[in-house]
């Protein structure tokens, strides 16, 4: 999700550079974007550290912790997409509003 974060905050920089932001980061659109570089590879060297297995685990019991990992990873998922497929109507662009 993080990585989804600092993405959008490029994307959106880039498409609508006249809208009123709440911060600034020095730099412009090179230090957004410096900055979402570094959020983005933070964020995904933390989710592949989750699939280092700690030290502790018994021999044998690595698909204890394969298992945990990957139900984790899917019921974790699956909410963000209910939400998009059962929004309601009024939901899209409410919080955006441009003069």
């Amino acid at each position: 999700m993080y990585s989804i974060l600092f993405a959008a905050a490029v994307i959106l920089r880039y498409r609508q550079p006249h809208v009123p932001r709440a911060f600034k980061i020095p730099g412009g659109n090179w230090g957004i974007s410096l900055i979402a570089v570094i959020g983005i590879t933070g964020a995904l060297f933390a989710i592949g550290l989750g699939f280092v297995p700690p030290a502790q685990l018994e021999e044998g019991k690595l698909w204890i912790y394969e298992t945990y990992l990957i139900v984790g990873l899917g019921l974790f998922s699956v909410p963000p997409f209910l939400c998009c497929k059962y929004q309601k109507p009024h939901w899209i662009n409410q919080g955006l509003q441009l003069e």
